[in-house]
């Protein structure tokens, strides 16, 4: 069986890839469906990452049988566990919302789609700061920044790529959790 928790070096080998396809295809469906799911395993790394080192999160993070293999689940206990900020939180769910149009839709749908467009338009964007001490600068490159991106795709686009560097950082920067050093017999012969 595949692993269903990739290790940071997997996946960083892997974002070339994905935003070399997503750039290479046509396809507004495949687009969003390849970033969702780039997302999703992004999230399932960083989760693992916070979890004790265990079979058992491999277990809980398996698509197709896991109490965390959905998208919404990993992006809910990730925020809950600190792991990523409201302002994450709130992207990913429009990132999910969005993949779920897309998804369930019989029809051949476009960024463009007016549900679409509206939840992309809900999609917040980074703010950047320049390396000089001046606010002017920042605020002059964020406008810019929000000016490049001109389409609803290049938004999603933007913004997920962003946020799959981010949970990447994370990842590399967030500790598993300790596993508990007495044992159950332990504890009850104590008491």
């Amino acid at each position: 069986m595949a692993r269903q928790v990739l290790p940071i070096s997997e996946l960083s080998n892997d974002a070339r890839l994905v935003y070399k396809a997503v750039n290479q295809e046509r396809s507004d469906l495949a687009c969003a469906l390849i970033l969702t799911a780039y997302l999703e395993q992004c999230l399932g790394t960083l989760i693992a990452s916070r979890l004790i080192k265990s079979a058992l999160p491999e277990k809980l993070l398996n698509p197709s049988r896991g109490i965390l293999g959905t998208f919404q689940s990993r992006i809910d206990l990730s925020y809950c566990l600190g792991l990523i900020t409201k302002g994450i939180h709130q992207n990913l769910c429009s990132i999910a919302a969005i993949r779920n149009t897309f998804a369930h839709s019989h029809l051949d749908l476009r960024f463009e789609d007016p549900r679409i467009q509206r939840l992309s338009e809900e999609l917040t964007l980074p703010s950047f700061k320049t390396a000089s001490d001046s606010p002017d600068a920042s605020e002059k490159l964020n406008a810019r920044l929000a000016d490049f991106i001109s389409t609803p795709r290049m938004r999603f686009t933007f913004v997920t790529v962003i946020m799959a560097n981010r949970l990447m950082l994370t990842s590399l920067s967030t500790r598993h959790l300790p596993k508990k050093t007495r044992g159950w017999e332990e504890e009850l012969s104590a008491a």
